[in-house]
């Protein structure tokens, strides 16, 4: 098996779940090591990251971020399963401007 790290850029959507990092292969794991999430807008935002697996959601951490700040998470995730991934969503729409998610995240294979 090899290890090797990749990365995802993406926008928030509101409330609607936005995918941070896409399911793995068939015989391979995602491995995510960092999500930030950088709030854009003009209005505190509370965001949550999840796991979602087929119909099932999993919150694995959920804050309060200020304007102009940035949500950092350093919780290990592991994705082992074709249907899994790590979505983000946040309380509301924006106000002005959506904002910004980058997924640091490894291949296991």
């Amino acid at each position: 098996m090899g290890f090797t790290p990749t990365g995802n850029e993406a926008i928030t959507t509101g409330t609607t779940e936005v995918t941070a990092v896409p399911a793995p292969a068939a015989s391979q794991r995602h491995i995510v090591t960092e999500i930030t999430i950088y709030n854009a807008d003009t209005v505190q935002r509370t965001f949550t990251i999840q796991v979602a697996k087929a119909s099932t959601n999993r919150i694995k951490y959920k804050q309060a971020v200020a304007v102009g700040k940035t949500l950092e998470y350093f919780g290990r995730i592991v994705l082992d399963a074709t249907d899994e991934t790590v979505e983000v969503f946040a309380d509301a729409s924006a106000t002005t401007t959506e904002s910004d998610i980058v997924v640091a995240y490894g291949i296991d294979a």
